[in-house]
């Protein structure tokens, strides 16, 4: 379709230089004018004889002609590949560069002239069928980070030197059933195993990595069963994220040193008992799944400082939330939330809260003792007016209030110094004379500075 559309922009293009050339002829001597249109009529043509070719081959053969233009991509990736290696191997300042990029190029091998790079720290090695980290990387002594993605290395026989100073490799996209001999990278910190065919986490191999911090293995196949788990209890960062998951076993809680877990956009329906467990646990995300309901001991992570639960199946939040006093940011959006503990008011460091498109027909009074609220986000609720709480939130600072019920805006939210204040389709008519006090409120919300979204025609129907 892209293509199409390309080739529809220079057909109409063509007609326009055509046209323009017929509108300033007069102003051209005639030769000269006759020559630049017999040459744009003939561009115009050789690109209407074009566009029906390949119009014809579409509809041929559609099957044919995607390969072809898939494989003409493909050839200009290679070109722009392999133009770019020219310009890395003629360069004089290989010395200076921190990053160089050989992706698509089609290699089998590390090129020799990158060895000339002394200070690099970056090296992608993307889309080539690059099977081998040469000893020599070892000259590179300030070589960081190895991306290392889509080389089909699921078939090949992978060989890693010991190689001291690399901390970050992402091996993604290469269909690999287990893991590669990564353990000679002694510093490693970062394992990105994301888009391969694991089956379950690598615990046997990955448990040598005693300088792994982060680990991320979404978009696998993985069961979550039980498992040596406790063997990655250096880990702290483990990602999840589109792997199928519709079971956590409870032993992945013996991963003791994680700060962050992520289970995005997955199938689970329920998270077992144990999660205390996670005793340092700071960031949680469990992002579009299933759940409903939150075990008991989950409000005992008094760590916690970020919590996800963006589109799950939510009807209520316990009173014990509560008891998560370190919590600054929270996500209980798109869910089917009909109410709002108070005790939400006991989340003393709480500084962003999302609660939108639920199905909330009040905000508890208590949520105004949120004195380091900066971010308040209620829109596409059934709230039938504006609370007043929120007026005593003088940190606050991003509003929106938006497709809800609220049918008029009160003068003391000029008094918050909002930044953002968002008020899509509400019911508020400002052309009606009733609604001029909340017509001004506006005006004077944008005149200090405020980014008033939508308030496209305030100034255009009450403008004295």
């Amino acid at each position: 379709m892209r293509l199409i559309s390309l080739l529809c922009f220079l057909f109409l293009t063509s007609i326009s230089l055509v046209v323009f050339t017929q509108e300033t002829n007069d102003h051209l001597d005639q030769n000269e004018g006759d020559s630049v249109v017999l040459e744009r009529r003939k561009r115009y043509e050789a690109t209407l004889k074009f566009i029906e070719e390949m119009r014809r081959r579409r509809e041929k053969d559609p099957q044919g002609f995607a390969d072809s233009i898939a494989q003409i991509k493909e050839k200009q990736k290679f070109h722009t590949a392999s133009a770019r290696i020219e310009e890395y191997r003629q360069s004089q300042n290989l010395n200076e560069l921190v990053e160089i990029d050989i992706s698509g190029a089609r290699l089998v091998e590390i090129p020799d002239w990158i060895f000339e790079a002394k200070n690099l720290e970056i090296l992608v090695l993307d889309n080539n069928r690059i099977s081998v980290l040469p000893d020599r990387l070892n000259e590179l002594s300030k070589l960081r980070r190895i991306y290392w993605r889509h080389n089909d290395l699921g078939n090949a026989n992978v060989r890693i030197s010991r190689l001291d100073s690399i901390e970050k490799i992402d091996l993604t996209g290469n269909d690999l059933l287990k893991l590669p001999k990564v353990h000679r990278l002694k510093g490693l910190e970062e394992l990105v195993l994301e888009d391969n065919s694991f089956k379950k986490i690598p615990t046997w191999r990955a448990r040598r990595l005693k300088d792994l911090k982060e680990l991320d293995l979404s978009i696998n196949p993985l069961e979550i069963d039980k498992r040596w788990y406790g063997l990655l209890d250096h880990i702290e960062i483990l990602k999840l994220n589109k792997c199928h998951i519709s079971d956590l076993h409870p032993s992945i809680y013996r991963m003791i040193e994680l700060k962050e877990l992520q289970i995005q956009v997955n199938d689970l329906q329920t998270i077992p008992d144990g999660i205390s467990a996670l005793e340092k646990l700071e960031k949680l995300s469990f992002y579009k799944n299933q759940l409903a309901v939150l075990p008991n001991d989950f409000f005992d992570l008094d760590m916690l400082k970020v919590i996800d639960f963006y589109y799950n199946q939510f009807e209520k939040i316990p009173p014990e939330i509560g008891n998560l006093k370190n919590i600054e940011i929270l996500y209980l959006s798109f869910n089917r939330l009909y109410d709002i503990p108070g005790e939400i008011n006991q989340l003393e460091n709480l500084e962003e809260l999302y609660i939108h498109h639920n199905r909330l027909s009040e905000i508890p009074l208590k949520l105004g003792e949120l004195q380091k609220l900066k971010t308040f986000h209620f829109q596409h609720n059934y709230i039938p007016e504006f609370p007043s709480q929120i007026l005593g939130m003088k940190n606050l600072v991003d509003l929106d209030i938006s497709d809800t019920d609220i049918k008029s805006i009160p003068s003391g939210i000029i008094d918050l110094h909002l930044k953002n204040f968002y008020w899509r389709n509400l019911e508020i008519n400002l052309a009606d004379p009733d609604n001029r006090q909340t017509t001004q409120v506006l005006m004077k919300l944008m005149d200090q500075g405020t980014n008033v979204v939508p308030g496209i025609s305030i100034v255009e129907l009450f403008d004295d």
